[in-house]
């Protein structure tokens, strides 16, 4: 964990000193476009590293009950459920919850839009493709520019994205601009 939350304060000191310098006006572009390169580099390494340990508590956890059964549960401390390693792994997966968004809008701002898309793609972070697939012209659907990249994500990741995707339209109040790709999907469908 000491190394996640390094990370985490690394990427945050740095975010805090692109905006800096973006207000102030004080850096010159070679120097900020370093500075931005190394906050999308340690944003990759920030989803790496909460995402292994992630899977790794995951495993753990499973070994630790897997050992739990061939005792006298009775007996062991993970009867309840509430081992350390789940504790850590609950705690983790929440703040990462958190974070992974505020990462990906802060790689957005600073003009690493693909970046952003790449690590909600990878880490298959479905309900971050669809606010990223929305921060411009979100109404009428065929005007905003993610549109074709948003059919390309209901090809690809059917229900998994189209499930986040439609929750996002819900959450703000935008259920009408599913219906372009509902109907688009359907006449795909229809012509297979």
């Amino acid at each position: 964990m000491r190394v996640i939350n390094q990370v985490i304060e690394l990427f945050e000191l740095t975010t805090a000193v692109v905006h800096a310098h973006k207000t102030s006006g004080s850096v010159d572009t070679v120097t900020e476009g370093m500075i931005k390169m190394q906050m999308a580099e340690l944003a990759s390494v920030l989803f790496k590293c909460c995402y292994d340990r992630l899977e790794w508590l995951k495993r753990l956890a499973i070994t630790e009950n897997s050992h739990s059964t061939s005792i006298n549960i009775a007996c062991s401390p993970q009867a309840s459920g509430d081992s350390a390693v789940e504790r850590e792994r609950v705690v983790l997966g929440e703040r990462f919850d958190l974070l992974r968004p505020q990462v990906l809008e802060a790689l957005r701002k600073q003009d690493h839009t693909q970046h952003a898309f790449q690590l909600a793609e990878d880490y298959l972070d479905f309900r971050n493709l669809a606010s990223l697939c929305h921060t411009e012209t979100v109404y009428p659907p065929e005007n905003n520019p993610n549109a074709t990249r948003i059919q390309s994500y209901v090809d690809k990741f059917k229900e998994a994205f189209t499930t986040e995707l439609y929750q996002w339209y819900i959450e703000h109040g935008r259920l009408s601009c599913g219906r372009l790709f509902v109907v688009t999907a359907d006449m795909e469908a229809r012509r297979a």
